[in-house]
């Protein structure tokens, strides 16, 4: 017995667990839950899997170093949604220029 009459904070949920079988959730709200947490990690993460791949040709650009790397990334953030300007943005950031800096001719041609 606990002194003043009062029950500690986790006798409420420990009875609770007694009704629902030992659970401290029932097995429907504990699958709400867990349904919840997997469906925002999945909206998550392909939501962050559209964005990386809709900027695929400005990562492009910046990795190569390409000396239009902010035009590449402009095209691909304001025409990219049409395909077109995606595909050409992938484009402009793949093809090599020969007249790089440093660029070795003989592996540009």
């Amino acid at each position: 017995m606990v002194l003043g009459g009062e029950q500690p904070a986790g006798a409420t949920h420990c009875l609770v667990a007694a009704a629902n079988g030992g659970d401290l959730l029932g097995r429907d709200a504990m699958m709400e839950v867990l349904l919840a947490i997997f469906g925002t990690g999945l909206v998550t993460g392909l939501i962050a899997g559209a964005v990386l791949s809709y900027f695929i040709p400005a990562v492009i650009a910046f990795l190569n170093r390409h000396p239009h790397m902010f035009a590449v990334f402009l095209l691909n953030l304001l025409l990219g949604w049409t395909g077109f300007g995606w595909a050409a943005a992938l484009a402009w950031a793949v093809v090599p220029l020969t007249n790089r800096p440093g660029a070795d001719a003989a592996t540009h041609g």
